[in-house]
């Protein structure tokens, strides 16, 4: 059975303080995080990915966000794209005038703005666990082979790491791994879960996720304590749009 792949959501906006704002209220969901900083980068994110719906701030240098939902609206092959407006409440009918889908006011909270999203997108699922998109320098025992690399993202129960190294379900991995800020290297034992091969065209970082086995009760409190200062600001996170 082909492995399903979560659904794409670009947000654009010239402000990265509200594109980080946006990222952190999408860790909710289940979902692959594209971002755009004009218009015009949006258009081209839009047509190289295909994301399924885009969060588009009406405010931004350029040909705006307005403009930019007439042109997503009049392009045959990028007009099914769910158009989710973010403005101020006295602009809403120009959005709507304008073409989009749906409209949040500003300024966004998380609830409401998670509730318009899977009003479109019903499939998307809320996560069990918190998650950060967050890179971190991983070595990795599978096999005979060590594996020096990065990770994709972390949360209490698992982490994808990012390699070509061959890996299968089931296969049994040994970990180790550094948080800001702690005073020991995190160890753990896990198994390969899922994998994602270089080839193909989901565009995402070919890899493997791994269920963690045996990670003690302190080396979770330390992962549990590194998302919360990053749901906080604390860290810079990943890049979104090479996930």
């Amino acid at each position: 059975m082909a492995e399903a792949f979560p659904e794409k959501i670009l947000l654009v906006d010239d402000v990265r303080l509200f594109l980080e704002l946006e990222k952190t209220f999408l860790r909710r969901v289940v979902c692959e995080i594209l971002t755009a900083s004009s218009g015009e980068e949006a258009l081209e994110v839009l047509r190289l990915e295909r994301p399924a719906l885009i969060v588009l701030d009406d405010q931004m240098p350029g040909i705006g966000g307005l403009e930019t939902c007439r042109r997503i609206k009049s392009d045959p092959d990028l007009r099914s794209t769910i158009v989710l407006m973010v403005s101020s409440p006295g602009l809403e009918p120009a959005c709507w005038d304008a073409g989009a889908d749906g409209f949040v006011a500003k300024p966004i909270v998380q609830q409401g703005f998670i509730e318009r999203i899977r009003s479109f997108l019903p499939a998307l699922q809320l996560r069990r666990n918190e998650r950060a998109f967050v890179r971190l320098e991983v070595e990795a025992w599978i096999g005979d082979s060590v594996i020096r690399t990065s990770s994709r993202d972390l949360s209490t129960t698992g982490i994808f790491i990012k390699t070509d190294h061959p890996a299968f379900p089931g296969q049994s991995v040994k970990l180790r791994f550094n948080l800001p800020g702690a005073a020991a290297p995190i160890e753990a034992r896990g198994e390969v879960r899922n994998r994602i091969l270089p080839e193909g065209e989901t565009r995402l970082s070919p890899g493997f996720g791994v269920l963690f086995r045996d990670l003690g009760e302190e080396e979770r409190r330390s992962i549990e304590e590194y998302i919360r200062r990053l749901e906080g600001g604390g860290e810079d996170e990943e890049d979104a749009s090479d996930r």
